[in-house]
């Protein structure tokens, strides 16, 4: 069982909000960008986007439930972010921002359709410092993100974190394909569908080169990034 590295500055924000979580740590899911660098298994790829924001799905079914949630998160030192525009499920902790999402819509009124699936499949991963923390799967990761994207991207594909956040999981894992392929089906065929959509939009791959990092070696990879999105929209 591998063990990682709580004092790699890669897993800085995750690690850190797991800590200042106590118990609650293992009520919640990890996903969002700062869950890349654990996803990355090729070498030779880019590495990920810096990023202080982390994104936690938790099983939360009611309004009362979240408010007993923010009182925990009160007493642990979590302070509900007040800056204007700030999404109301976001709190702040060691200047990190912490989004934490129900797995229940009616609750804030919004959330994700993988969130419970998600949490169900996800991996247990163990910490140097002792932590135990449940981190979403490639497949779900690739779901979120696509419907992140669909929600909010606004069509942008030059310009979405969401998007370089997958191009990176898909250039940089080399389990995806075979992952993707034993997945359940319904994630499984969502991801494929996207993609085909995608690719079949000349917009999506002139945006890819710049979602790769601009040296010849990272934009040599442009040809099999096309190969494995191309496989991954033939699986459904």
């Amino acid at each position: 069982m591998t063990t990682w590295d709580a004092a790699d500055p890669r897993f800085y924000p995750i690690v850190t909000v797991g800590c200042r979580l106590g118990d609650l740590r293992n009520d919640v899911l990890f996903l969002g960008g700062s869950v890349v660098p654990f996803l990355l298994t090729d070498p030779a790829a880019a590495g990920p986007r810096p990023t202080k924001d982390v994104d936690l799905a938790i099983e939360i079914t009611t309004r009362v439930e979240y408010h007993k949630l923010g009182a925990s998160l009160r007493r642990l030192g979590f302070e509900e972010d007040d800056e204007p525009g700030a999404p109301i499920c976001r709190w702040c902790i060691e200047k990190l921002k912490v989004d934490i999402m129900p797995t229940e819509g009616s609750v804030l009124g919004y959330t994700s359709t993988w969130f419970r699936a998600a949490m169900a499949a996800a991996p247990v991963l163990t910490f140097s410092d002792g932590q135990r923390l449940r981190v979403i799967s490639a497949p779900y990761f690739c779901a979120t993100k696509l419907e992140a994207f669909h929600d909010r991207g606004k069509g942008d594909y030059i310009a979405s974190p969401d998007l370089e956040d997958i191009v990176t999981v898909i250039d940089g894992r080399v389990e995806l394909l075979t992952e993707l392929r034993t997945a359940d089906p319904i994630v499984r065929d969502y991801v494929a569908s996207t993609f085909r959509m995608h690719l079949a939009d000349p917009d999506f791959i002139d945006a890819l080169p710049g979602h790769l990092p601009g040296d010849d070696a990272s934009q040599r990879r442009l040809p099999l990034l096309l190969d494995h999105l191309r496989q991954i929209a033939g699986m459904s």
